[in-house]
């Protein structure tokens, strides 16, 4: 929301999908938000939602 992610590298590693964030400051709250959509992407995908 703040604009502070520049960039994501994505990685899937066995049951995992591994999200590596760039940012230019603190996104602490952005990340959190983010990993609220970890259940449903895991139900989805049947992968762990892991971000960076």
């Amino acid at each position: 929301m703040a604009g502070c992610v520049s960039g994501l590298n994505c990685d899937v590693l066995g049951d995992s999908v591994i999200m590596k964030t760039e940012l230019t400051a603190d996104a602490t709250l952005e990340i959190k938000d983010a990993m609220n959509a970890a259940p449903d992407f895991k139900r989805i995908f049947k992968k762990n939602l892991d971000i960076l």
